[in-house]
């Protein structure tokens, strides 16, 4: 997957690692990986600030990490089903 950002530019990419990936833009150079799922990635985005990613998985969690030093702020514990979409509100105050 894919998801990108306009300020500064930068995307999050994820594949079958469960980890989600924070590169910049244009050049892809990683600058961060962002590792904690057990199970597959199945959707990611950002905050409306870019600020923060947030990441769904196939292993029915939900985490969160600060984009700026990349340590993981936030696990949610869900169901044993997959996550299939990531959401922030434009105040960045909610995340589904």
């Amino acid at each position: 997957g894919l998801v990108a950002h306009h300020s500064p530019p930068r995307v999050l990419t994820h594949g079958e690692t469960g980890a989600l990936m924070l590169r910049e833009c244009p050049t892809g150079r990683s600058l961060a990986a962002m590792a904690g799922h057990t199970e597959p990635i199945t959707t990611s985005c950002f905050s409306p600030d870019g600020q923060t990613a947030a990441a769904g998985a196939s292993d029915g969690s939900v985490r969160l990490w600060r984009t700026d030093h990349a340590p993981q702020s936030h696990f949610i514990e869900g169901s044993n089903d997959a996550m299939l979409a990531a959401w922030a509100s434009s105040d960045g105050a909610r995340a589904l």
